[in-house]
């Protein structure tokens, strides 16, 4: 499939400036520098004598902000030469190759947010002016979403790849975003009868404006890019990247801190592993959480629901660098032990505290990270087996995927880590050769890491039981033996995360139930009101009704709570039609492939179904030990988004079984048109309906 360039090649023989070059590399020498000198000079916290207290932002050469405000001046300069300066831009081609637009777009998103940042500064020390610095840096997050968007509206003019004649699909698209926008519109309007208040105030009406302007936006990339181009030349991989990470980054913004579901659980085990990374877990065994004080007040002012008064306390509290001293230490345990789904978020809370951003900060830095993470798997896959973009695609798009992207949530990363243990096991099961010595170490180390994650997954592990002897090994012991390695590559992950946790005083899910004595009683003699392994397997035929008791009753709960009609702590809803028609895509998506050659072996979609079916009996299991009193009728507690990772397995693997059924590949232009708008139209309702209620 070919690549879409937007800039005009360069000019033959054409030599960079390295006077430009040093002026980038000196720029971020004295970024790092800057902030390297604020680390050294404040081991534990950065004194009010770099920031102003009165909370609102400071400017003067005299203090780290200033500093950092010079920096962006020298970033302004430097990436503008960069990006206009035509042999800069000619040399990263010729260097670069394909990927050469991808990190033209990086910078571009860069020097606009610099601009918007160091705009909006300037804007309110010449005028005298105080301004929150959440405005600061909401001025330069927008411009820089808008200028990398109006940058590619505004690239290659001289389009060979522009479809010729009239385009006939071209007015049913204008009849359509009228419509939208007329909807949008109507949302808008409604707020001032639900709350007269609010209406009018500008901080209010800013997220309206901004949705319209990126419906806007979109419409015109979309004509532009999408639907007067031919489909060869649509680089779809970038398109999906790019429309997944527009929708992760409203999602974040709309959704306030903690409004995912067990968030501030999810936030605290990440805490404690970025406590881990830098150093600070105090004695081993010392069940207490080590927190700057600057997040622990932010934490207290945790609310599980977003409203109006939520989102102005977010707002006027919101500060980019921290102001607290000092450390507080807390009792805090981790409730699990999935230790690698907390990586991404951790790491994330290790570079907001390295750089000393506030509370608030941090926490959105631990859910980007969560949001990148799936975006470079995404990346990874896509480009691994482009056939099956489209359906990742789709899955991404989920309501409840991009909702638990855009949180500190462990689900998504280890549904990242089930899309690759399940893409590695296709593959090699696929292939006609041996796999090689690296394509199967792949494989166990993703199992390594999925299995101790959540152990009602495990049953995935024995996928890689349906690879072909063959493709494993021309030796028959060998090739069984490696049919079963990677479920013994789990259960050794579980032992060495469930040790390594122990040791820095966090329950694994084992060892909860061992250290808590109930153990014992979860297999054999319960106490009052509680249901036991023995109890359930003694009463088997009421245990069997109140399993198919539980899927009739609770189908369409299961259903719309996996595919997000309820978001949140079950207290934000969307309308139901979003979540159906997002899932229906989604189906339409897994046929929509461009090669036929990855034939998996007889049974494949049946033995994964039968191992989908395991998952599913795991998870009831677990919530009726652990949730569901003695004599109640259904098993209770149980949550679609538990069953998230189930849906990558038709993308691998079902799909392959059945390649009769094919979808055209113009449909693809429909999918990168419908999902924007559903999720556009979600935002907003979600804004309008909750925020002003």
């Amino acid at each position: 499939m070919k690549t879409e360039h937007l800039n005009s090649p360069a000019k033959a023989g054409s030599k960079p400036s390295f006077l430009i070059l040093a002026a980038i590399a000196a720029g971020t020498v004295l970024f790092f520098l800057i902030l390297l000198a604020a680390r050294l000079a404040t081991p534990a916290e950065i004194p009010s004598v770099y920031y102003a207290d009165d909370g609102f932002f400071a400017f003067g050469f005299q203090n780290i902000r200033g500093l950092v405000f010079l920096y962006f001046l020298i970033l302004i300069f430097s990436l503008a030469a960069v990006l206009y300066y035509e042999p800069v831009t000619g040399f990263l081609k010729r260097k670069r190759g394909e990927d050469a637009e991808g990190f033209l777009t990086l910078l571009t998103a860069l020097l606009a947010f610099a601009l918007g940042s160091a705009g909006a500064v300037l804007l309110f020390v010449f005028t005298g002016a105080a301004v929150r610095e959440f405005w600061v840096t909401a001025a330069g997050i927008v411009t820089a979403l808008s200028a990398v968007q109006i940058r590619l509206l505004l690239a290659g003019r001289k389009d060979e790849a522009a479809l010729k004649g009239v385009n006939k699909a071209f007015p049913a698209f204008l009849s359509a975003v009228i419509v939208l926008i007329i909807l949008l519109l109507f949302e808008c309007l409604e707020t001032r009868n639900t709350a007269p208040s609010l209406y009018g105030q500008r901080r209010f009406m800013l997220p309206f404006a901004l949705i319209l302007a990126e419906t806007i936006l979109l419409a015109l990339l979309y004509n532009k890019y999408i639907l007067k181009r031919k489909e060869s030349a649509v680089c779809y991989r970038r398109v999906y990247l790019f429309l997944f990470l527009l929708a992760a980054a409203g999602y974040l913004l709309v959704f306030l801190p903690f409004v995912a579901p067990d968030e501030d659980l999810h936030y605290l085990s990440a805490y404690r592993l970025a406590d881990l990374f830098l150093g600070k877990l105090g004695r081993w065994g010392d069940a207490r959480l080590i927190m700057r004080q600057e997040d622990w007040h932010f934490y207290q002012g945790m609310q599980r629901y977003i409203s109006s008064d939520y989102y102005i306390s977010f707002m006027e509290k919101w500060h980019l660098f921290a102001r607290e001293p000092g450390y507080i230490v807390i009792g805090a345990n981790m409730g699990t032990n999935a230790l690698p789904g907390y990586i991404p978020a951790a790491l994330g809370i290790v570079i907001a505290r390295v750089l000393h951003l506030g509370g608030n900060a941090a926490f959105l830095a631990a859910r980007l990270m969560n949001i990148l993470f799936l975006a470079a798997v995404l990346n990874a896959l896509m480009k691994k087996i482009p056939g099956r973009a489209a359906a990742l695609f789709a899955a991404a798009m989920l309501p409840m995927t991009l909702h638990l992207s855009a949180s500190c949530s462990y689900d998504i990363p280890i549904f990242c880590l089930a899309a690759l243990y399940i893409a590695q096991v296709a593959e090699i099961a696929a292939g006609k050769e041996p796999g090689s010595g690296k394509a199967y170490f792949k494989c166990l180390l993703y199992a390594f890491l999925l299995a101790p994650s959540k152990l009602v997954y495990m049953p995935l592990l024995f996928l890689s039981l349906f690879i072909p002897r063959r493709a494993l090994s021309e030796n028959r012991p060998a090739g069984i033996l490696k049919k079963w390695l990677p479920a013994a590559a789990g259960f050794a992950g579980i032992l060495f995360f469930s040790a390594g946790s122990s040791s820095i005083y966090v329950h694994s899910a084992l060892g909860k139930l061992s250290g808590a004595g109930t153990l014992d009683s979860a297999l054999s003699a319960a106490g009052p009101g509680k249901y036991t392994a023995v109890s359930l397997l003694k009463d088997l035929p009421d245990t069997v009704m109140m399993l198919l008791r539980t899927l009739t009753q609770m189908a369409d709960y299961y259903f719309l709570t996996l595919f997000g009609q309820k978001l949140g702590w079950l207290r934000i809803e969307i309308p139901g039609l979003c979540a159906v028609v997002c899932f229906v895509l989604f189906l339409i998506a897994l046929h929509l492939r461009d090669d036929d050659s990855r034939k998996l072996p007889r049974g494949a979609g049946i033995f994964a179904a039968v191992l989908a079916a395991g998952v599913i009996l795991a998870v009831f299991l677990g919530m009726t030990l652990s949730s569901t009193e003695a004599g109640s009728t259904v098993i209770e507690g149980i949550q679609g988004r538990y069953f998230l990772p189930l849906i990558l397995l038709p993308v691998f693997v079902w799909t392959g079984a059945l390649s009769d059924i094919k979808v055209e590949a113009g449909f693809r232009k429909k999918l990168v048109l419908l999902l924007p708008v559903i999720h556009l139209w979600i935002l907003n309702f979600v804004y309008a309906r909750h925020f002003f209620s």
